[in-house]
């Protein structure tokens, strides 16, 4: 947890994708300011979900804290790989 936030650190993109798919959560993007910055109703939708490291404060933060081999995982990136591999058989919004 970093500032209260719980920070799902996968070595893949393709992990996170199949964290997310087999505990059917959302995927919300952390960077800096939504760590430090975050209302309480914001945090508790995170930790109920899956935040990943989208931003690089977020990847130095994990870093800080210990955990290695941490992957900053931009979110647009992730989208596209997600509907490429998925667009046939899941709908998204």
């Amino acid at each position: 947890m970093i500032y209260g936030i719980r920070c799902y650190a996968p070595i893949s993109h393709q992990e996170l994708v199949d964290y997310a798919f087999a505990n059917k959560s959302i995927l919300i993007a952390l960077n800096a300011e939504k760590i430090l910055k975050a209302p309480s109703e914001l945090r508790n939708l995170i930790n109920k979900n899956i935040g990943y490291s989208d931003g690089i404060g977020a990847v130095w933060a994990l870093k800080k804290k210990g955990v290695d081999n941490v992957l900053r995982i931009p979110g647009v990136e992730l989208w596209l790989e997600i509907i490429k591999e998925h667009h046939k058989d899941k709908t998204f919004y």
